[in-house]
């Protein structure tokens, strides 16, 4: 999405923008490729236009990178979490359509403790920690590695970010009915000319149009023969286009050992250390969660690390932070 590049709601408008251009053709029966919040949107759309839509999805499950895990027993996001600018997003009026709960978040609103649990006004927070928050958790890519142009590009909505208590999922009723997704199908070829037929699972189909939806990622690494190739400028942006990486840790806890009513705790350091960035699930749910976000590079390191190294050293941050509090009460 130009306008809102790297959004849910960015991906959203992207797909109802795709649908829109289909619909001003004389395409009657349509395929989507991809059920992420693009595929949908455009699904939905076409669905309601009277055409008839089938969805294709690689995974088991709808979302792409809107998804919501129930490991924990309650609902957490490992994608997107936020509504980012919520007056006049579409994501609003779908939450609005279902009911769903959702509740304000300040990034302001921090407590933050030095490694031994001294408490450090936000003033005396440093810089390192603000760049890590405000940059390579936000971009999930170091400044270095950005554009000069990613902190200009796409427009801002207002309003204070939201985040959903019962999990991203409780917006996909408002886009899934009407339509069947068949899952499991990851698509391998396209060729496109006077329609488009495409192979999914060794097994080919012939529809008037196709959206694609694929992640950017899929794109580059070739996993979809397209027949022609697409034009060369498609392929350029494809292949210049960068991926970042965040990483989310959610702990569990028996209860909670830190302030309840703030949103947002970081480690006060005087140099970069991991897990310095956390969410308070608690504030949301009321449920004894804490969220650690990892970006960029650092995100990276810990990718080679097993999930006891990772668990275990953001304990120990934890444990240092709130050593003149009390110790974790068991995760």
């Amino acid at each position: 999405s130009k306008d809102f590049p790297a959004m849910v709601h960015g991906a959203l408008t992207s797909g109802q923008q795709a649908a829109a251009k289909v619909l001003k053709t004389t395409a009657k029966r349509v395929c989507v490729i991809g059920a992420g919040m693009a595929g949908m949107g455009a699904a939905r759309d076409l669905v309601d236009a009277g055409l008839e839509d089938e969805v294709f999805e690689a995974r088991d499950r709808i979302g792409g990178r809107t998804w919501t895990d129930h490991t924990l027993g309650l609902p957490m996001d490992l994608g997107a979490s936020w509504i980012h600018g919520p007056k006049g997003n579409p994501l609003t009026k779908l939450a609005k359509s279902q009911g769903v709960v959702r509740v304000k978040t300040d990034y302001e609103d921090v407590y933050a403790l030095t490694p031994e649990g001294d408490p450090v006004a936000n003033g005396d927070i440093p810089d390192w920690v603000w760049e890590a928050f405000e940059v390579e958790q936000n971009y999930a890519m170091t400044r270095a590695k950005l554009s000069e142009e990613a902190f200009e590009e796409g427009e801002d909505l207002p309003g204070m970010d939201v985040v959903f208590p019962r999990g991203y999922e409780a917006l996909f009723p408002a886009l899934t009915n009407g339509y069947e997704v068949k899952f499991n199908h990851a698509v391998e070829a396209v060729a496109w000319g006077d329609g488009v037929t495409f192979t999914a699972n060794g097994q080919g189909d012939t529809f008037d149009a196709v959206i694609v939806s694929l992640p950017i990622g899929i794109l580059q690494a070739g996993h979809v023969r397209f027949d022609p190739p697409l034009p060369n400028d498609k392929q350029d942006a494809i292949g210049r286009l960068g991926l970042g990486l965040l990483n989310k840790l959610y702990i569990k806890f028996n209860k909670p050992f830190w302030d309840e009513d703030k949103p947002w705790i970081m480690l006060a350091a005087d140099k970069q250390r991991p897990f310095s960035t956390w969410f308070n699930f608690t504030y949301v749910t009321g449920a004894p969660v804490l969220c650690a976000f990892t970006g960029a590079d650092e995100a990276w390191d810990w990718e080679e690390k097993s999930d006891a190294e990772i668990l275990q050293a953001a304990l120990d941050t934890l444990s240092g932070m709130y050593a003149k509090g009390g110790a974790h009460a068991g995760a």
